[in-house]
């Protein structure tokens, strides 16, 4: 990995972690994730519209990667956030749907042969990782009820993660593609014109769903009007996710991507002790130093 994949991945954690919280206070639901799509897709859009690039002559590739992970964003991801969160605290569903991604990329990239091979030290400190994060949630586990008494928070957890590993894959191939495909365009435009691709399919999935429904085209038009919750956070997922998107030709395997990315766990915990007051208990401790040294051993040649 590189120091510029590295900058990159960690101003991207940090905003990371930040959406995620004003989504939790939010009580993000699916109209509520359709207002975020839409925010990350206005976010991007001017980027886009002065980059030069003719959107609609692109090679089929970039738009089976984009439309595809926009799927894996807004119908697994989304739906699963949503399960998760309203079902049990971000102090659980946050760590474990961070933690199961990092073993589910390494199988699907080893399976499917993307990306250069994994050595032995990478795949020790990936496992190392996981175990961390899963300590980071194990204090919050012990004090409450589980991840939900009817098994919602746990699916909505395991739809989450398979979502993260479907885009995060799906993105590195396409991001690639469109790179390949747009020969002098500054990177950052592409990757904001491959971002808004993804996101009109995740947009339309999630606006048709919420508009489906009674229930749902309610807390749709509340939620459009009256809370500022699914924009801020829209705005801060955009930035975070572009910065990933601009490290990903930086690294030989997305694996370590995905591996990198979990240093928001370890940032968000720091910033509640500094900022909030939070005591730190001895298993998240645990956790921080399990994902450090985790981080550590991944990066050995």
């Amino acid at each position: 990995m590189t120091v510029a994949a590295f900058t990159l991945i960690l101003l991207s954690v940090l905003l990371h972690a930040g959406w995620n919280f004003i989504s939790k206070t939010g009580k993000p639901c699916f109209p509520f994730f359709a207002l975020f799509s839409i925010s990350i897709l206005i976010t991007m859009l001017p980027i886009t519209l002065v980059s030069g690039i003719r959107i609609f002559a692109l090679p089929a590739k970039v738009y089976l990667c984009g439309f595809s992970a926009g799927l894996c964003g807004g119908c697994l991801f989304d739906l699963g956030l949503s399960l998760a969160y309203r079902n049990t605290d971000i102090s659980i569903s946050y760590p474990m749907t961070r933690a199961l991604p990092v073993i589910f990329t390494v199988l699907v990239t080893w399976a499917f042969k993307i990306g250069k091979s994994l050595n032995c030290w990478a795949v020790a400190g990936m496992i190392i990782i996981f175990a961390g994060c899963v300590f980071t949630g194990l204090a919050a586990f012990r004090k409450k009820n589980g991840v939900g008494s009817n098994g919602k928070g746990v699916f909505g957890i395991l739809l989450a993660a398979c979502g993260i590993t479907g885009y995060t894959v799906l993105d590195s191939i396409g991001i690639q593609a469109i790179y390949a495909a747009t020969p002098g365009v500054k990177h950052l435009y592409s990757a904001a014109c491959y971002s808004n691709l993804r996101e009109i399919a995740a947009f339309t999935f999630l606006l048709t769903f919420s508009l489906a429904g009674k229930g749902t085209r309610k807390e749709f038009n509340k939620a459009l009007f009256c809370s500022w919750h699914p924009y801020a956070a829209g705005v801060c997922a955009a930035l975070a996710y572009i910065l990933i998107l601009l490290a990903m030709p930086h690294v030989t395997n997305v694996s370590y991507v995905q591996a990198f990315r979990q240093m928001s766990l370890p940032v968000g915990i720091l910033m509640g002790v500094i900022f909030l007051k939070e005591k730190i208990s001895p298993v998240h401790l645990t956790g921080i130093i399990l994902i450090l040294a985790g981080l550590v051993l991944t990066v050995i040649r």
